[in-house]
């Protein structure tokens, strides 16, 4: 038994309320267990008691053993004065106030159920990733829609954290946001942190002063990405960014990255960095027109026209400089399409909406989510294989916050999907 559990207990009520008594004898009836709080101080407030007859109104405080009152020293400390009720598993000493009033105290040994101890014993211990695996197929559709709802919301503000940061350290300017952001989203999972840094040596407004100068821009992206520093490149094409890179590199001051911080292993072609930067340059090429895009009233299906990117031929027959393939893999392909606009447009419109007040921009980021397919990856595939099939992508996205938020960390008192499993009367 751990003290998080018992809190949950108490909040939820699941524990046997017959013939309740106070460890020194006086009757209990409980008429607001109060709310629980998530600052510091005690850890119900709002509680309202009535101890042989008299009511009390004021704070409760939780912990397995009776002695914690004292080792946190709760006695001197002005915020516990209006404990009222002290709720402990087993009250191994008898507690005081600091006016030297015993603290009333109500034991709930013996009064919680066997079977929640074991469900909760059996999620905490899962040797699933998804702690409930072995129950979710009895959950109902109205909780699993809401556990869905606040896993979505939960995973939207997590990826909104990254963003608040990138807004203070761009003092609230919007366009080096989304362009970091958009950046990053091109590393497609595998090179997400590398790319975020080639954004952070680049400022938005380099890129804009050569907007609409598609080989300026590849060579400033390749260049500065440490792809234009070898001395034996042979095709025409890879000097003649080498040279624009050798132009730029001392107009704006920019040190190149070491090209090697750029995963190839086990990638897919289509995936290698040097193509990706040339789509990134394809779509940067009008950059602040597809910003305003997002920012309008535009369609999703117009957002993702807008994302189409064309590159120079050369990349038609090529993945790395100097490298030719049979394949083409100049284009970005719609599945990348629509993971973009799951990790950069949506994200960004989330908390645009949040910061601007405009709540319609909110609303319309979860709305693309409704209208996109869902996600296809292993983490996704653990669900579907316990008979949880994703309808869109913002489901998918709910599925992964509520594995990465709760399972993972076997946070199942939090979710409303463990409160059913544990609530529930059945095996």
């Amino acid at each position: 038994m751990n003290e998080d559990l018992l809190q949950y207990i108490w909040k939820t009520g699941l524990f046997d309320h017959k013939d309740l008594y106070s460890t020194d004898g006086k009757t209990l009836e409980i008429e607001s267990r109060g709310t629980l709080n998530k600052g510091s101080g005690p850890d119900f407030s709002q509680a309202g008691i009535r101890i042989d007859g008299t009511y009390w109104y004021g704070h409760v405080e939780i912990h397995t053993q009776a002695e914690d009152w004292n080792k946190h020293k709760h006695f001197i400390d002005p915020a516990y004065n209006n404990t009222i009720l002290h709720v402990v598993l087993n009250e191994n000493t008898p507690c005081y106030r600091a006016d030297g009033s015993r603290l009333p105290c109500l034991s709930l040994e013996g009064r919680i159920s066997p079977k929640l101890l074991k469900k909760y014993e059996l999620l905490q211990f899962s040797p699933s990733q998804i702690a409930c695996a072995h129950k979710i197929k009895q959950v109902s559709p109205t909780i699993m829609a809401q556990a869905l709802d606040r896993a979505l919301i939960s995973r939207l503000e997590a990826k909104s954290e990254r963003m608040n940061d990138s807004l203070r350290l761009h003092t609230g300017d919007w366009h080096s946001v989304f362009y970091s952001l958009i950046i990053r989203s091109f590393g497609f999972g595998h090179n997400s942190e590398a790319f975020e840094l080639l954004a952070e040596q680049i400022p938005v407004s380099s890129i804009l002063k050569n907007e609409h100068d598609q080989k300026s821009l590849e060579a400033l992206l390749l260049g500065t990405a440490g792809f234009l520093e070898d001395e034996n490149m042979k095709d025409a094409y890879a000097h003649a960014l080498k040279s624009e890179w050798s132009f730029l590199r001392k107009k704006y001051n920019i040190s190149p990255l070491q090209k090697h911080i750029f995963k190839t292993l086990r990638l897919r072609p289509g995936n290698f960095p040097q193509i990706r930067i040339a789509q990134l340059s394809g779509l940067l090429t009008h950059f602040q027109e597809f910003i305003n895009l997002v920012l309008s009233d535009a369609e999703h299906h117009k957002i993702l026209l807008g994302l189409d990117t064309a590159v120079h031929p050369y990349w038609q027959t090529h993945i790395k400089l100097d490298q030719k393939v049979a394949k083409n893999y100049s284009q970005l392909s719609q599945n990348a399409r629509n993971l973009l606009m799951i990790n950069a447009v949506v994200p960004f419109m989330f908390v645009y909406g949040r910061h601007s007040g405009h709540e319609n921009f909110c609303h319309k980021a979860i709305e693309m989510l409704q209208l996109l397919p869902a996600e296809k990856n292993q983490l996704i595939e653990d669900w579907i294989s316990l008979g949880i099939q994703p309808e869109n992508a913002a489901e998918t996205q709910a599925l992964l916050g509520l594995r990465k938020f709760y399972c993972e960390q076997r946070f199942c008192l939090k979710c409303p999907i463990g409160h059913e499993i544990l609530s529930k009367n059945s095996d």
